[in-house]
């Protein structure tokens, strides 16, 4: 039984683990696309 709670806390952890580099390459996409959206934003403005 000792073995079958240590197995499942190295699961939970490579589980929370990639979860939390998701998570990261999830932010990094969205400060992208702000970054894209704004730079947009901001050449339409000087074509006006």
């Amino acid at each position: 039984m000792g073995n079958d709670l240590v197995s499942a806390a190295g699961l939970i952890k490579i589980i929370d683990e990639s979860r939390q580099n998701a998570l990261k390459k999830v932010n990094e996409e969205l400060i992208k696309i702000q970054v894209l959206v704004c730079y947009y934003v901001l050449l339409r403005m000087m074509k006006l």
